[in-house]
C-alpha cells in the first residue's frame, strides 16, 4: 500500500486550521543563557535576542513537525473522514472533541469522551463512531494539549538545536566561511532522530 493510500485508508486528512488555546507558561531558554552561549556580557541586545529565540524555535518546531513546549491547540477540520484520525502533531492528550450543526453554530456540541481514545504513540483518535457536523466549513474541532510535559522535558539535543539556531540568526551575513553550513548540519542531525513522521511520534 502506498503512502498515500495508507494515510488516506486511516482517515488522514489535515486540519484546515489551528490555533493556541493556552500558550506556554515557561520559556524553552532564559535569555541569561542565550546570552551566555554567544558570550554577550551585557543585555543591551535583549530585545532582539528575544526574537532571534522566538524565529529559532519555530525553524525547529517546523523542521520536526511538533510544538516542543506543553500547551493547549485547537485543530479545526471541515469534516472527519472515518473514525480513525491521523493528528498533524503529537497529543499527549484530548481535551475536547466539538461538532458545529449549522454555519450560525458558535457553541458546537461536545462529543462525549467515551466515544473516542487517544492512541498517543502513533499520533491517533480512535472513535467508536466518527463525528459528523451539518456545515461543510470548519464543522469539527479537536482540542489537544500538546508538546513535551515541560521546558525542562524537552531533549537535550533539541535544546542544542534551538541554540545553534540562535547563533545563525545572530551572527546572519558574518559567519566565517563553512562554519553556516556547518552549523545547518549540526542542526540536522541532532533532529533528525526526533522528527515527527505520521504514525511515529
Amino acid at each position: 500500500m502506498s503512502r498515500t493510500a495508507m494515510l488516506t485508508s486511516v482517515g488522514y486528512t489535515g486540519p484546515v486550521g489551528r490555533e493556541r488555546v493556552t500558550p506556554p507558561d515557561a520559556p524553552l531558554l532564559r535569555l541569561e543563557d542565550v546570552r551566555a552561549r554567544l558570550r554577550l556580557p551585557h543585555d543591551d541586545e535583549d530585545v532582539q535576542l528575544q526574537d532571534f529565540l522566538e524565529a529559532a524555535l519555530d525553524d525547529v518546531e517546523a523542521q520536526l513537525g511538533r510544538l516542543l513546549l506543553p500547551q493547549t491547540v485547537r485543530w479545526w477540520y471541515d469534516g472527519l473522514p472515518c473514525a480513525d484520525v491521523v493528528l498533524p502533531e503529537p497529543a499527549r492528550a484530548i481535551v475536547a472533541v466539538t461538532t458545529y450543526a449549522t454555519d450560525d453554530d458558535t457553541t458546537g456540541t461536545v462529543v462525549d469522551a467515551g466515544s473516542y481514545g487517544l492512541d498517543a504513540y502513533r499520533s491517533r483518535l480512535l472513535f467508536t463512531t466518527s463525528p459528523s457536523s451539518g456545515r461543510s466549513w470548519n464543522g469539527v474541532s479537536i482540542e489537544a494539549e500538546v508538546g513535551y510535559a515541560s521546558a525542562v522535558a524537552v531533549p537535550p539535543a533539541l535544546v542544542q538545536a534551538v541554540y545553534l539556531e540562535i547563533q545563525g540568526h545572530y551572527l546572519r551575513g558574518s559567519e566565517p566561511p563553512g562554519e553556516g553550513t556547518a552549523r545547518r548540519e549540526a542542526v540536522t542531525r541532532l533532529l533528525a532522530p526526533h522528527r515527527f513522521r505520521m504514525g511515529v511520534a
